[in-house]
């Protein structure tokens, strides 16, 4: 699938949040004008406002010459958001929320077999992807060599960083087991791998509807 998908070059890469191009996309959901699309949850065309702003922990993991950065993020009103799903490149300059979903792509299969090679304690080709994408979006990258802990992090910050509002972030931090903390936060402020909160109740409705349906979820 990697080889028949081969990673976007530097320039091309942008194209990809306009469907001016579709390298590296292995599977879209496409959306037309009128239609809606992935856009609608977190830009409105009007008034031209976008619902999602990054935390700058997040900007902050990006390198200087990370083409991902105004690939997916924008200045609108005066404040940083998220722009990956603006607009078709044929409705700019007026976006309109529009574009397709790429449910999947050739940079998450890197790190999907980085990882997995990271698991099964193959550092040395698990950081050979993982450089292979970073070397694809960081202009002047130098390769690194890291070993367990370290690559797993690195891989899982990789993740948050090339995958952002595609969907995958609260399930990556569900099955690494991981502990949120939340920063200037008065209340509730962590949320640890255990916690109820990672699952919602089933809707007594839904139980009585289907009494099999039961147990409930852990701590409801």
């Amino acid at each position: 699938m990697i080889n028949a998908f081969p990673l976007a070059n530097m320039s091309e890469f942008p194209d990809i949040w306009t469907d001016a191009t579709n390298k590296e996309v292995i599977w879209s959901l496409t959306f037309n004008s009128g239609e809606g699309g992935p856009g609608y949850a977190a830009y409105f065309p009007q008034p031209d406002a976008s619902q999602y702003a990054p935390d700058d922990d997040l900007l902050n993991l990006y390198d200087p010459g990370d083409v991902r950065v105004d690939a997916y993020f924008a200045v609108i009103s005066g404040r940083v958001v998220l722009s990956k799903y603006l607009a078709k490149k044929a409705a700019l300059p007026n976006p309109d929320g529009v574009v397709n979903f790429k449910a999947f792509r050739t940079g998450e299969m890197y790190l999907i077999r980085a990882e997995a090679y990271a698991r099964t304690a193959n550092d040395a080709l698990g950081s050979a992807d993982l450089n292979t994408l970073r070397i694809a979006r960081i202009s002047g990258y130098v390769p690194v060599v890291l070993n367990g802990a370290a690559l797993l992090n690195a891989i899982a910050t990789e993740r948050r960083k090339e995958l952002v509002a595609e969907g995958h972030r609260f399930f990556d931090l569900k099955r690494t087991t991981r502990t949120i903390t939340r920063s200037n936060c008065s209340a509730f402020c962590t949320l640890g791998p255990t916690n109820r909160a990672w699952t919602w109740p089933i809707p007594q409705p839904e139980i009585d509807a289907n009494p099999a349906i039961l147990p409930q979820n852990t701590g409801y």
